[in-house]
Parts: C-alpha cells; structure tokens; sequence
C-alpha cells in the first residue's frame, strides 16, 4: 500500500468565533504518511462523478406531480414509474407521506424539485431507493424515519444507491445535488454495489442519522457509506452534521474524491477509511469541527491501522484537511515529514477551494433550497453556527418535522421548452431548471454556469 500526502505547517488552532459571524476554520492539517519508504502512483488518477444529464434529451416528456399523495395520478411514485425520459416538476409543495420505499428503477429521470413552489418537496416514512441508470435529484429533502419503521428494525437509508445486475443500463451515472437527507436508521446515504460506479453527491445537507432507532446493530449514525468496490464517486461541498461516523467512509476496494465538505459534530469518526485491496481515495479540503457528542482525540481523518497488511495495491493522498487537537489514529501510522504526489483519484466538475473557504461554502449553498431553508433545516445550520446540535436518537427529540403545503402557485414553465434558449447551448427547460435552480439558492454548476441575469435575459427576448 502507498500513502502520499501534501502540507501545510503543523499547526493547531481551535474553531473560533469572530464577533458572532461565521465559524472560521483553522486547526490541525492531519499528515498522515505509511511508515515505509515512498514511492509514486502506479497508474493514472482515477476520473470521478458524473455528467448525468437525466431527464433531459430530445425526446423528454415533462411529467408534472400535481399532489401530495402516495400514489396514484398526479403523484410522484406515478410520475417515477415511467419508462421514457422525463423530468418530473412539482405543481405543488409539501411533505408527501410515503406508504412504502419510493424506487426510482427506470433510468433517465430528473426530480427537479426547484420547480416547487415554497416550501419545496419532502419525502416522509419510507427511503428513496435509486436502482438504475442517469438519474439526477435535486432540491428535495429526505427524512425517513417512522414509528414503524424503527419498531420493525428495517435498516433503512434515507436515500440508497443501488447497483442493478441485470438491469439496463447498469446503475451509473447519478447525480444527487442540493439535497436534504437525514433521519435515517441505516446510513444517512448508502453507496452499495460492485457495479455502481460514477456517482456524485455535491452542495447536501446529510444530517442526523438516527443512534438508537431500531437497527438490528445496536447504536448507529452514520452518514454516508462509499460501499467496497464502488467506483468514480465524488464527494464534494457537502455539509455533514451529528453523524457518529462515516462523514463519508471509503469501503475497501473503492474509488472517491472526497473534497470541500465541513463535518460538524462526528462522534468518532469524520472521514474515514476502511482496509481493501486496491483502494483509490483523495482527501482534500475538508473541514472538521468539534461538537457535543464528538471524541476528544478526533481527527481530520482516519485510517484502520491495519490497513496496510490488508489493503494490498491502496493509494491515499490526502492535502489541506483541517481538525481540532488530536493525534492520528491507527497503529501503523504517524505524523511524518511531508511527501509530495499528484491526486490518486481527480474530478471534472469540482474546482477544489482552500479549506478556509469550505464553511462560508456549505453555510449558504448546502442543503435543499438553502434561500429559503425549511425549518428543520434551519435548526440544524443554526446549531452548528451557535456549537450546539446533538446526535439524536428520534426526530422527535428536536420537535419533529412540520411541512405545512404549499399556498403559493408553481412558477411558471417557459413555452416551447424544447426550443434554443439563446445561452449555453441550452434548451429553454434546461435553462428555466438552472434559473430555478439559482433562484432557491443553488451555486453555479458544471451543468449551470451561467450568470443569473443571463438567464433571465434569455427568457426575455422575444
């Protein structure tokens, strides 16, 4: 196994407050190196994400959910059940209660709930499973968690991504952005199969995975699992806050650029590493922040000291990850002098920002809708501002979730949707879907990087 790393000087300053404002981040830069001699890549660096475009082609139909209800016409589930390509917009907001596990199992789909009118889309009481090909969510919030599903121990995610053996296409290619995923009994976010490969998980808000909520296991929380041999994921401008661990984890054997997330409040672990062969991760930009329920000896990042007997073939590099006082776990490992390398594992769609930038980051762009953040929301990012926040065993220890429907109309469709936009070679629905996408909050975007006001522009001309 080879571990590489870049640095910066081995300095330690705690989290602090400036006068109310932001959290500032500047503590530990974690150097981890293996404690043999040094050697460099043995092949190129593994490419990560997706350019999942979903829904959106010639031939897309736009399927509108018109109500809250579980299924049936005009229903969400409806509208996820069909087979051509379309993209799937919201006449309506509120929580929908679902009645069983949503499936998304027919590739080709966009959920864009930035179509929402306020307060946007929630999904209640059962996961979100994804088991096919290009798929892209975005904007709607998860919390599945329910009485029944923690008294019956069902091991459920809020959203899981699934691989389909015999399904075509296989699952690749998903896009999970400005997401809202917490309440969970299992992971927060499960990656799971040998197959699955390219996804990304950009600008969410994965939150409160649930300790003690019926899991066959015991105590759990965890936040977002990369499963072995899954391949090209990328993990980038997340925010996690008050999972025990897996803030994400790497499975053995596993592909991931993990970059630009702030972790507040792990318990023992923020992003970690699990042994297996042949391993690819790169570990850059991220922030960790002590909490309430978090290890007095917690670091930046950790790896399974055995790692290196087990895991023959891996290659970690790590550069610019920040924590609090503590030394680096794992029997096998030490602070050492700095190596040098390039990246094991590189993205083409995320332009990697100093770690001192990654909270003004997520704190405005993460989560669903963050413009105009829902009350649960709200309570989590107001937690982390203030040093508070917990790890919860029930959603209802901090007052549940109250999604009140919508009372506004939908925003407008443009006309002829299928028409040029005039900018970034975008159809008019695709440029509406980034306009919207904006207008709830989101950042620009490798799929939108346009100006806000080239947009609108673009809708003005006759």
């Amino acid at each position: 196994m080879k571990f590489v790393t870049t640095s910066l000087p081995a300095l330690c300053r705690k989290f602090r407050h400036l006068g109310g404002g932001p959290i500032v981040a500047s503590a530990l830069l974690s150097l981890l190196a293996m404690m043999v001699p040094f050697s460099a890549p043995s092949a190129a660096p593994v490419e990560t994400g997706t350019a999942a475009t979903g829904g959106l082609s010639k031939s897309t139909k736009i399927i509108h959910v018109k109500n809250l209800n579980d299924s049936g016409p005009g229903s969400l589930r409806e509208a996820v059940k069909k087979k051509q390509p379309r993209v799937i917009v919201f006449d309506i907001g509120g929580a929908i209660e679902l009645d069983s596990d949503l499936r998304i199992e027919s590739p080709n789909v966009t959920i864009a709930g930035q179509s929402a009118p306020p307060p946007g889309i929630t999904l209640h009481g059962h996961p979100l499973k994804i088991k096919t090909g290009n798929v892209v969510v975005q904007h709607i919030s998860v919390r599945p968690w329910s009485q029944t599903l923690s008294k019956k121990g069902v091991e459920a995610d809020a959203i899981s991504v699934m691989e389909c053996r015999h399904c075509p296409p296989p699952t690749s290619d998903i896009l999970i952005e400005n997401v809202s995923a917490s309440w969970s009994i299992d992971e927060v976010i499960g990656l799971w199969g040998d197959n699955l490969q390219h996804v990304t998980i950009r600008n969410s808000l994965i939150a409160e995975g649930l300790r003690n909520a019926g899991h066959p296991k015991g105590v759990h929380s965890m936040g977002l699992l990369i499963g072995q041999m899954v391949s090209g994921v990328e993990v980038t401008g997340n925010f996690f806050v008050s999972n025990l661990r897996r803030n994400p984890v790497v499975g053995g054997g596993a592909s991931a650029f993990v970059a630009n997330n702030f972790i507040y409040n792990p318990g023992g672990n923020s992003v970690h590493l699990y042994k297996g062969a042949n391993t690819r991760a790169s570990l850059i930009g991220n922030v960790t922040k002590q909490g309430p329920d978090t290890d007095d000896e917690i670091t930046a990042f950790q790896i399974q000291g055995d790692l290196a007997i087990d895991s023959p073939g891996a290659e970690i590099y790590a550069a610019d990850n920040h924590c609090c006082d503590g030394s680096v776990s794992g029997g096998e490992y030490r602070l050492n002098p700095p190596l040098s390398s390039d990246p094991i594992t590189v993205s083409r769609f995320w332009k990697v920002m100093p770690a001192q930038d990654v909270w003004a980051w997520v704190s405005r762009f993460a989560g669903s809708r963050p413009a105009e953040r829902g009350r649960t929301d709200t309570r989590i990012v107001s937690g982390v501002e203030s040093g508070g926040g917990k790890v919860i065993d029930s959603p209802l220890e901090v007052g549940g979730d109250v999604v009140l429907p919508s009372t506004e109309p939908p925003p407008q469709l443009p006309s002829d949707p299928q028409a040029p936009a005039g900018v970034g070679n975008k159809t008019r629905l695709e440029a509406w879907l980034c306009l919207r996408h904006f207008e709830v909050g989101g950042p620009q975007t490798p799929q939108c990087p346009e100006a806000t006001d080239d947009l609108r522009n673009a809708f003005k001309r006759p």
